[in-house]
C-alpha cells in the first residue's frame, strides 16, 4: 500500500504526527500556523495512489496538489515538502 511506503520516507520539516486507515497527516514545528498539515490521502480502494492536501488555519478543507504525472512512491513527501512552500510561510 502506497500509505505504507509514504511512512518509510523521512523529511526534515514535516514529521508523521497521526495515521488513520485512509491517510497520513504530516505536521511541522517551522511555520507559525499551528494548524498547518499535509495529508497524504488514498484516492482508490486499490490503495496504490494517493492524493496530497495542504491544510492550515484558513483552509481546513485543504487544497489539493495535483501531479501532471505518475511519481515514484519514494517522491511523494519529498515533492509535497518542496510544494509546501508555496503554501505556508516558514519562520526558520
Amino acid at each position: 500500500m502506497i500509505l505504507d511506503q509514504i511512512k518509510q520516507q523521512e523529511s526534515n520539516r514535516w514529521f508523521l504526527d497521526e495515521e488513520l486507515y485512509d491517510r497520513l497527516v504530516y505536521r511541522t514545528h517551522f511555520v507559525g500556523d499551528p494548524f498547518a498539515a499535509i495529508e497524504f490521502v488514498l484516492k482508490d480502494r486499490s490503495g496504490n495512489k494517493a492524493i496530497v492536501l495542504f491544510k492550515g488555519e484558513d483552509n481546513k478543507a485543504g487544497m489539493e496538489l495535483f501531479f501532471q504525472k505518475e511519481i515514484r512512491v519514494g517522491k511523494y513527501l519529498s515533492l509535497a515538502d518542496e510544494m509546501s512552500e508555496m503554501v505556508f510561510d516558514y519562520i526558520i
